[in-house]
């Protein structure tokens, strides 16, 4: 197999045929080093996981490119998020949010969070790369040895018997990532924004029973007291 060329491929699986102004102020800031060079691509298909195994073939058939970099279209990258191919990582997200019932959380699973697939108290910053039981894909890195190494679809959802969606195309991902024996990464010094229909206020009463959080346990236990997943404690008598 021959050596990959320096670069990126960027792409985004734009299955909403839109792109926020920010990403796209981004990526006309873009500008490759002199040894390198990156490539642009979108693809507008239904649903969001056809999407991102079309990209995945584009890449590894039409071009040589060593990363591959999908993000999102509604998702305003961290200016620098492309130096994460810089950090000895072969699969790394960034630091990407989503809002679950109301609750902004980072995307992403650790062992100790495994049955809630979502999880807070990820701090911003400078810091090591954290490694994961899996990654969102609103803001992720791959190498391209790993997507070579493993065979398609790359992204699938999985639906229950009645038909409900069970679980998304990037849990999917990382499960067959982990599987493949890669280990995942969430980078906390590439944080990203995502333009999402949200209540401010709604976000500002959640977020202020937690922010006084000492950790993620409790960050979790003051937000179950909106999170509408968890039983309320009924009082007595």
């Amino acid at each position: 197999m021959s050596k990959p060329e320096k670069g990126v491929y960027i792409a985004i699986p734009n299955y909403r045929q839109t792109v926020v102004t920010t990403l796209a102020g981004w990526l006309f800031s873009l500008s490759p080093p002199p040894d390198e060079a990156f490539f642009l691509d979108a693809v507008v298909m239904q649903p969001v996981d056809a999407c991102r195994n079309r990209i995945v073939h584009h890449f590894l058939k039409d071009s040589k490119l060593e990363w591959l970099f999908m993000v999102d279209d509604d998702i305003v990258p961290w200016p620098n998020i492309l130096d994460m191919r810089f950090k000895g990582k072969l699969i790394i997200s960034g630091l990407t949010y989503i809002a679950k019932h109301g609750v902004p959380l980072v995307c992403g699973i650790t062992e100790r969070w495994k049955d809630k697939v979502r999880f807070g108290g990820v701090q911003e910053g400078p810091r090591d790369p954290i490694e994961v039981e899996g990654v969102g894909a609103g803001a992720l890195m791959i190498h391209r040895s790993v997507l070579e190494k493993m065979k398609p679809p790359w992204f699938r959802f999985t639906y229950k018997w009645n038909g409900e969606r069970e679980q998304g195309e990037d849990l999917y991902f990382s499960q067959k990532a982990k599987k493949a024996r890669y280990s995942l990464w969430l980078d906390p010094g590439s944080p990203c924004g995502h333009m999402h229909m949200l209540d401010i206020r709604e976000q500002a009463v959640i977020v202020g029973h937690a922010i006084d959080a000492s950790d993620a346990d409790e960050f979790s236990e003051k937000l179950g007291l909106i999170d509408p997943r968890k039983p309320k404690n009924k009082k007595k008598g």
